[in-house]
């Protein structure tokens, strides 16, 4: 050997360090069999990775996994392992516990010991776990065991809560089976929390559909809980075909990271990831619509909560019209905040938005149509959202598109967190643009005007132009 071959078997601490160093010399290279394994490339890389790291399980559990890893030519660098379940990547664990053992063994500081928490969706997803640490972009198993998942054990205080929330599903059935004769669903109109648990299900269910629908949430200042409920919200459609994009500032990347990797987990398609830092709504849509590739565009923002049917409603509202419906819009309310604490299934609704059908004029007066609005790709990508438009910028794009073109489905497919709201002068800078000419009030058509003027709830509403002058019309607010 080499004078530096026996340098390196001399401090070899490990059988796999010995033999790469041994391989590794050319002078014990060349007494090597031509056919000898640690000549081929591959198996001398492995022997590489090997060499690298070494590492050991002392526990294997199915909450928790323990053990050491150490690099021998730096034992007192922190190491870094990855935790692979039933050849899936789990999660990843960092050297941190004194072991006076591998100290005594290796030198260094012996802050070698690891400890990963194995996650629940992983123990409900595998009844049995082969569990192997391996080191981080990397293939080479440095480890191995095996658990057995145990059955999830509620605690008490999840048990009552599931029992409560039961009963009260079971107390508000009967209540919507009394017989009121206010309406022909067996409910009051005039109690729009148990009217609309049976009007959202009334009726048969939209067919199957070939069309595929790409669902784009803006996550952007949206608070955890509300991103979760929005994209459960998308994951539990009805309607199959569908793909699921996140529009996220860079703050906000973990959390959508987070949603990938727990979907996946879970079985379910992993949404894409558009990262904008701009703070114009409008902009941030526009960059997530030049990577959807489906049928049909529907962009939201994250307090926007789907019903289970929405997507499949929206899908069998454009396959029953012609190629000229370019745009869907639908109904809407509001979930009670007395219930923020509640399931997003369970959440009274209030507040409901039953809108008419297309009226370019009403349109012009009032945003009434909303933001969520379904769009065919192309007619959405032809028509665009203009940053100057925002937040108003989906019915903007309305005012440019013909108005045989945009259809409504009356049935309320959404609830959103808070109620929406309208920006005056941002609504009469888009009526402006889309009249070139000046305006005429003919009535003052308003949702709360009253005998006073105007009121603060929806301030600087537009009136209609003379449809015998076009030419003619004026903005009042």
């Amino acid at each position: 050997m080499s004078e530096a071959g026996r340098a390196r078997v001399s401090v070899a601490r490990t059988w796999s360090c010995l033999y790469h160093a041994l391989a590794e010399d050319p002078c014990f290279r060349s007494h090597m069999d031509a056919d000898s394994p640690l000549t081929e490339p591959r198996a001398f890389a492995v022997l590489t990775a090997a060499a690298e790291l070494e590492a050991q399980l002392d526990e294997v559990s199915p909450h928790r996994v323990r053990g050491w890893a150490i690099r021998p030519s730096s034992p007192d660098a922190r190491v870094t392992v990855a935790l692979w379940i039933n050849g899936f990547f789990c999660c990843a664990g960092t050297t941190f516990a004194f072991r006076r053992d591998v100290q005594d063994r290796f030198g260094g500081d012996g802050l070698a010991g690891f400890e990963i928490e194995i996650p629940e969706a992983a123990r409900r997803r595998f009844a049995e776990m082969n569990i192997e640490i391996r080191p981080v972009g990397g293939d080479f198993v440095l480890a191995r065991g095996r658990a057995t998942s145990e059955p999830p054990r509620p605690d008490v205080v999840s048990e009552i809560r599931d029992e409560i929330a039961e009963a009260r599903r079971v107390l508000e059935r009967l209540e919507t089976r009394l017989p009121w004769v206010e309406s022909t669903l067996s409910a009051p109109l005039s109690d729009y929390a148990a009217y609309s648990r049976i009007w959202r299900d009334a009726g048969p269910l939209p067919e199957p559909d070939d069309l595929t629908i790409d669902v784009i949430i803006d996550i952007t200042g949206g608070t955890a809980r509300h991103v979760e409920d929005a994209v459960q919200a998308v994951a539990r459609q009805s309607h199959a075909r569908h793909n699921l994009i996140l529009i996220a500032a860079s703050p906000q990347r973990p959390l959508a990271a987070d949603i990938q990797q727990r979907m996946t987990w879970a079985g379910q398609a992993a949404p894409a990831l558009v990262l904008c830092d701009t703070e114009n709504p409008a902009e941030r849509a526009q960059a997530a619509l030049d990577t959807a590739v489906g049928d049909l565009v529907l962009v939201l923002t994250s307090e926007v909560i789907l019903h289970p049917h929405a997507l499949g409603r929206i899908a069998a509202r454009f396959s029953a019209a012609s190629s000229d419906l370019e745009a869907v819009y639908f109904d809407e309310d509001v979930i009670d905040p007395r219930d923020a604490e509640e399931a997003a299934q369970d959440r009274r609704r209030i507040q409901p938005r039953l809108k008419p059908d297309f009226d370019p004029d009403y349109l012009c007066q009032i945003p009434y149509v909303g933001e969520a609005v379904a769009f065919r790709r192309e007619a959405l990508q032809r028509l665009g959202l203009r940053r100057e438009a925002a937040p108003h910028a989906v019915c903007d794009a309305l005012l440019r598109a013909p108005s045989q073109a945009v259809g409504h489905v009356a049935r309320v497919l959404a609830a959103r967190i808070t109620p929406e709201t309208v920006a005056p002068d941002v609504w009469r800078a888009c009526v402006s643009r889309h009249w070139s000419a000046p305006f005429e009030v003919i009535h003052p058509l308003c949702w709360s005007a009253d005998r006073n003027g105007w009121s603060q709830e929806w301030p600087g509403s537009v009136t209609s132009p003379k449809r015998s002058s076009p030419s003619c019309a004026r903005l009042r607010c």
